[in-house]
This record gives structure tokens, sequence and C-alpha cells, in this order.
């Protein structure tokens, strides 16, 4: 019976499957948020008693919803941005409406509790400046909705600090949505060892650009291979640092540079004709701390940045052919590493972090001094004044510790929130408190979501809805009875899913900055930040950690000999081999052009051997590896310097280039 049931649902999972990995970041959190509003409408709908005016409304909204979500999930990567202007509309032309139109208090807080979930979506998915003024606009219409609603008291001061409060919580959430995908649009856009642009930032320049007259200059340095054989991947690294730098000097504002592979780099400058061109060219020549092969194309608006690469990469090999025994100009043989500006090396003294936990902290403060100036029993006054004293007590840290504040203790004031809410709730004799402890719920569901891990912040936003839900029990039920369950039912599940939102966007686009584009595997900032991590879990269990140092054999020649669409094929073929061949625990990192890390948790230095032996077994082209195991106290620094070491060891037995045993088909860019 299950093998029948499997057999006829199988086409709609494979369906569904595939239009979940035909989404974007935006088209994915477009059909979540179509999705749970359609739930949370379709609910009110038969749980609330309705006007006819709310009750229309309500199936506008639902209609809308149902439309969105339908749209996100055919549309995938194509969704357009206007589409979730429009959803965006809808649904806070709804919430107004709600708002103007309910009948009690109620049904007012619970759509009021909406507005913190639209203002995430807009600081995911849209500009900061076009973001700021749609939540504006919303913030006004909802915000004047409510005050002149007919059905309540004019003016009700409930409705008023109600609204003043949903308003600044979604700022805040607003704001903390911008401050993430900035930074992780940073990280995915830049090439974390050289900090200029990876492939798919120069794509994205090309883009915006391709009207402007614009050429490739393709570089390969050369001698780095021998140069990093002779003095290391550290001597290297800086080299490459430092070329890239100068390089960015010479063209300033007029073009980029991006780093293409390992030791190949592209720069896309503005030039009118092909002589401007290769006079920027000369001019990189001469500023360059290192000698390279270049080749120049033109960048046709019908072919884009691939095909220009491409053409540039036969003119590469043309210059390499007119002089093959040139010694390349580097730095001296001994390296003297500069001391660091210490300008540039000082953190800043406030963080992105801190930032957001001095504001969550003070709009804690400020509900804080709002209570005390309505409530007259010893109990709310304490919990008030304590609210005060832990919210200054927490930005007085922030101030003070700056980037050094440690993450625990933003994690003790949640807990103190907690307790404080709590208490608020269970001796309310208003909806006030009831109010602010939901709103919090959002607030620091946004805080968590981007700064914490899941486990970490699911754990303590529970925490804090425990408090909620034990206030309530302890309640007055008169004063729950004039606030209904609407706000309840309502803005703790939006809670919970704020939460997970924000952590799936969070964790989307943290992965795919720590991606390599080229193979799949990690990137340098991806494989340190798993590195670090299997390290303290293997300190912690006791149990070893190997780690193995890839290095291709003859890569140069290859990609001298067959062109770099060869080169890259070889690396991609490598990587999937290693993914089928080794375990999910395990982790494949791409350090540089020809150069890999593999992290077996679990294995010594023996059964990684094994495993790369029979991995060499299988492999089409040539690489030579090492392996080190992680020594009890030793820093992940000198685990990683024992494995390049232990790589060079068994490069220098090897007799003689292997070359490739068979051609693996061109892949193209």
């Amino acid at each position: 019976m299950s093998r029948s049931v499997d057999h006829a649902l199988g086409p709609a999972v494979g369906r569904i499957r595939r239009a979940l990995r035909r989404q974007s970041n935006f088209s994915a959190t477009t059909a979540l948020g179509a999705g749970y509003f359609a739930v949370l409408i379709a609910a009110h709908l038969v749980m609330h008693p309705h006007g006819s005016l709310e009750t229309t409304a309500e199936i506008a909204q639902l209609v809308l919803c149902l439309l969105g979500l339908a749209w996100a999930l055919a549309a995938g990567r194509r969704l357009p941005r206007w589409a979730g202007l429009v959803l965006i509309g809808g649904v806070a032309a709804g919430i107004a409406v709600a708002q103007f139109a309910a009948s009690d208090l109620g049904g007012l807080l619970s759509t009021l509790f909406l507005v913190p979930l639209l203002a995430a979506y807009l600081g995911w998915g849209f500009r900061p400046r076009a973001a700021r003024i749609m939540l504006s606009a919303i913030v006004a219409v909802t915000t004047v909705a409510a005050l002149v609603n007919p059905s309540l008291r004019d003016p009700d001061p409930v409705v008023a600090w109600a609204s003043v409060y949903a308003a600044l919580v979604s700022v805040f959430t607003l704001e903390v949505s911008i401050a993430l995908v900035r930074g992780l649009r940073r990280a995915l856009r830049t090439d974390p060892l050289t900090g200029t642009l990876n492939r798919r930032a120069l794509r994205a320049y090309v883009r915006a650009h391709r009207r402007e007259g614009l050429w490739v200059i393709g570089i390969d340095m050369d001698g780095l291979k021998p140069y990093n054989d002779r003095h290391g991947h550290a001597a290297g690294d800086l080299l490459l640092r430092d070329s890239a730098r100068s390089w960015q000097e010479v063209i300033g504002e007029s073009g980029v540079v991006g780093r293409w592979g390992g030791d190949e780099f592209v720069v896309v400058v503005q030039a009118p004709d092909e002589q401007a061109a290769r006079a920027v060219l000369g001019r990189l020549r001469a500023a360059s701390p290192h000698r390279f092969s270049a080749g120049v194309a033109k960048i046709l608006p019908n072919r884009g940045l691939d095909h220009a690469v491409k053409v540039a990469d036969g003119d590469l090999y043309r210059d390499k052919r007119r002089a093959p025994g040139r010694v390349p100009r580097t730095y001296p043989r001994r390296i003297a590493l500069p001391a660091p500006d210490p300008a540039e090396a000082r953190p800043p003294r406030q963080t992105a972090y801190t930032i957001v936990c001095i504001a969550a902290a003070g709009l804690f403060v400020l509900s804080g001094l709002v209570d005390l100036l309505g409530v007259q029993a010893a109990l709310s006054v304490g919990l008030s004044v304590a609210d005060v004293v832990i919210g200054l007590l927490t930005v007085a840290a922030a101030l003070a510790f700056g980037h050094r504040l440690p993450r625990w203790a933003v994690l003790a004031w949640v807990v103190l929130v907690a307790a404080t809410t709590f208490g608020h709730i269970s001796a309310m004799a208003g909806p006030v408190p009831l109010v602010e402890g939901i709103l919090g719920l959002q607030l620091v569901a946004a805080m968590l979501g981007c700064f914490y891990r899941p486990g970490t912040a699911r754990a303590f936003q529970l925490v804090v809805v425990s408090a909620v839900g034990a206030g309530l029990l302890f309640a007055d039920p008169d004063v729950l009875g004039i606030i209904g369950p609407g706000p309840v039912i309502i803005g703790i599940p939006t809670s919970l899913f704020l939460l997970e939102v924000v952590l799936r966007v969070r964790l989307r686009l943290r992965m795919l900055a720590q991606t390599d584009e080229l193979t799949g595997a990690l990137n340098r900032l991806g494989f340190e930040e798993r590195l670090q991590a299997l390290a303290r879990r293997s300190r912690r269990r006791g149990t070893p950690l190997a780690v193995v140092a890839v290095d291709f054999d003859d890569f140069k020649r290859l990609n001298d000999d067959h062109g770099h669409a060869r080169g890259d094929g070889a690396l991609r073929a490598a990587v999937a081999l290693w993914r089928d061949g080794l375990r999910e625990t395990d982790v494949i990192g791409r350090i540089g052009g020809d150069e890999f890390l593999i992290a077996l948790p679990g294995a010594d230095t023996a059964r990684a051997a094994a495993i790369m032996q029979r991995l060499r077994a299988e492999a089409d082209d040539s690489w030579s590896w090492g392996a080190a195991t992680l020594r009890q106290e030793e820093q992940v620094e000198d685990l990683l310097l024992r494995a390049d070491r232990a790589l060079y060891a068994a490069k220098r037995r090897r007799p003689r280039a292997r070359g490739t045993t068979r051609q693996v088909p061109l892949q193209p860019f």
C-alpha cells in the first residue's frame, strides 16, 4: 500500500523539490511570508467576528497572499521585485483596514503585531532607502488607521502607545535586517584573501556598466607556483595581496580588480579603444611588484564577461609564448612582512552587534519609563524600575566593552528580560504589559536570529515565549477578557516565524558568502570557520581531527598547455570525486587556485592517509597531499602549517610530474 502511495505521489513530490531548488532568497522569503499571512488571515476569518468592511478586506488579502505564494513558487529566481511590492502593499492596506474597522482592542492589536514582520521582509528584499521609505509609509498609514478607529475611545492612550512601540520595534527590525544583509553581501562579493571582487561580483559590475565601453585585462602571475614552493604559501599570499592593491591604485575609479582563480586576476576598465586599454595594461605592469602575463579583450554587449575572459585568455597565452624564459621580478628571497598599520589593525569601537544590543536595550528602557508614568501598584513600579536599570546596565556594558562585549552578556540580558516580562504580564492591570511583551518577543527574535547560532537563538527565544505564556496563566481573567485571545494567537507564532525566517535568510546568505563559486567547496573564509568549530569539538570530546593539504601537480603547465577551461574542469572533477568518496561530516575547502584543505573529523593521520590514497587512485589528474592530526592545546594555524609541510615533503619525494592520466571534457566558464 505504501509503495503504491509513494508511486502516486512521486511526480508531485518531484515537482515540489524542483520548485524549491529554483528559489532564490527573495522568492523563498516571499513564498514563506505569503503562505504565513494566508494561514493567519484564514484563521482570523474563522475565529474572530467581523464587520462587512473587515471581512471584505481580509478575503481580498487572503486571495492576494495565495496568488503571491503561487507566483513566487512558479517564478523562482525570476520573481520580479515589484511582485514583492504588490504583496507588501496589499498586506499593509489590509492591516490598515483591519485596524480602522476593528470592533475591539484585541482585533486591533492582533494586526499591529504583523508590522515588524513586514519590516524584516523589506530589509532583506529591497535597497535600504526604498525599504525605509516604504516602512515609513506603512507605519504612518496603520498608525493613523488605529488612532481614528471609531469603535474605540478617542483618543485611546493604549492604542497610541501600542502604535508608537510597534513602529519603534519595526524600525529596529528593519535596521537589523539591513545591517545583516549588507555585511553578508559584502562577504558574498569579496575574495577573502586579496579583498578584490570575486567572479560573482565581477559579473554584477559588468551588467551594471555594460554601456560604458568596458575592456577586460586578464592577468596570470608568472612563476608563482615555484615561488610558493620555495617561500611557502604565506609569502605567496602576501604577494597576491600587494599585487592586487597596486593594480587597484593604478586604475582608481575607472575600473575594478577581481580574482578569477588562484593566481589569475581579471581587471575590468573603461576605455575608448584597445590602444587605451593596453596603455592601462602598461601602467599595471610598471606598478606591479611581480611579473605577469596578460591579455586584453573587449566586453561585447551581447556576449558578457565570461566570453571576454575567454578571448583575453587566448591573448594571454600568446603573451606567455612570446617570453617563455622570463624571470619573474618579485620580492627578495628572505621575506620581511611589513608591520601592520595600527590604525588599520585596530577594530572599530562599536560593531553592528553592539549597536544592535544598545538599540534593543534602549527600547526596553523606554518601555520601562513609559510604564512608570501609568502604574501605581508597588510590584509594577518595581518591575518597571528593574527594566530601566537592567537596560541601562546593558547599554553601559556595550559602550564600555565595545567589540569585546561577550555574547553571553546579551543572553543574560535576554533571560532577565524574560523574568521581568513574566512579572509584568502576571500582574497586569491593563493591556499595555501584554502589548510590550509580545512586541518584545519580535524584537528579541530579530536580534537572536541575526547574531546567534540557530540552536542558541531558538533556545533563548523559547525562554522569552515561555515567560509570556507563564505570565498569562497568572494574569487577571478580566483583563484577558478585554484583550481577547487574538493578540496571543497571532503575536507569539509570528515571533517564532520571524526568528525562523531570519535564520533561514542569514544562513542562506552566509552559505553563499562562504562557498567557492567554481567548485562548490568552501572558500578560505568558510573553511577556516568550520575548522575552528571542528577543533573545539575535537578537544571537547577527545576525538582525533586530521587535516589534509592538497596541491595539484604541474597545474600551471596544465593551464598553459590546455587553457584555463581545462584547469577549471580538473578542479571541479576533483572536488566532485572527493565529495562522493568522503563522509557528509568531512569538510572540503579551496584556499587557493589549485590548493585545497580537507578536514576529516574522527580520523588520525593513518586513517587520513588510507582515505587519500584511495581517492588518489581514482583521480583523473595528479595531485600531492600531506596530512597532520590536531594535537592537544595546539592552535589551528599550527595544524595547517604542519599539513602544509607534509604536503611539500611529499612533493619533494615525487620523482616527476605525472600530468593527467586521461582527458576531462572541457566545461564552460
